[in-house]
């Protein structure tokens, strides 16, 4: 993106312009959308005051306190009863490779997750057209999500049943509810970067380039739980907007 576009974009964002109609102008004016939301969540998220990691072979951010210990502590309540057994898109043959349990937080649900839902959002300037619903994961001893990347492999199987219809993953959004006794870190291998479970804090990255090639250094391993539980939310967005209903 030229510098000209560049400061277009950020003066439109201080004056509080809609992000979903800078996209729209954008769009119209052939940029694609993963170059659209590079700049425009990468804005939104310096002006929240989140801090980037510094290896900037990703864009990789963490936000201290995003939610409150009060809205980590609801959002707890509501997941326990909604969990089951946590799946993959493509078995790889390993049955160890995921073993947390995961809820669906959809903002029917409650008016509460609905505000959460929004509040993720708004801090990425994309709206929730370009997302999907809110998940939450619980790991207990043992549990662990092996070295793995977000994104679905071009031109596969995978790609053609999880994103032909509703495209691609962009940046996902993970929070941490509570803190781990022990284990249960986030590591990003190739970064050399690791995240310790904070109450609150989130930890925002955007799993492709640019130009919407996927980043393969995005992967990152949901370290085993060595004892007590670690408890997350995770919102993944798109490059490709629904208004229909969600159904995988």
């Amino acid at each position: 993106m030229d510098k000209n576009w560049q400061e277009w974009l950020n003066i439109n964002l201080n004056k509080g312009c809609d992000p979903g109609e800078i996209i729209d102008i954008m769009l119209a004016h052939n940029f694609v959308l993963s170059e659209i939301l590079a700049e425009l969540s990468e804005a939104k998220l310096i002006e929240g005051k989140a801090v980037r990691a510094k290896d900037e072979r990703v864009q990789l951010y963490c936000l201290d306190d995003f939610l409150s210990a009060d809205e980590c502590d609801q959002l707890i309540g509501h997941i326990n009863p909604l969990l089951y057994p946590s799946t993959v898109t493509v078995s790889n043959g390993d049955d160890e490779f995921r073993t947390s349990r995961t809820a669906n937080l959809s903002a029917d649900i409650d008016p509460f997750l609905g505000a959460i839902d929004a509040k993720i959002a708004d801090l990425l300037g994309i709206g929730l057209q370009y997302s999907e619903p809110m998940q939450a994961q619980r790991y207990d001893v043992g549990n662990e999500f092996k070295a793995h990347t977000d994104f679905f492999d071009p031109n596969s199987a995978e790609f053609e049943l999880f994103a032909k219809d509703h495209g691609q993953r962009t940046w996902t959004f993970m929070v941490y509810l509570n803190e781990t006794k022990q284990g249960g870190a986030t590591r990003f291998a190739n970064l050399d970067t690791t995240f310790y479970p904070r109450k609150g804090q989130a930890v925002i990255w955007n799993n492709l380039y640019p130009d919407g090639r996927v980043n393969p250094d995005t992967i990152h391993h949901g370290m085993p739980v060595e004892a007590g539980e670690k408890i997350i939310i995770t919102k993944w967005f798109r490059d490709k907007p629904s208004r229909s209903v969600w159904n995988g």
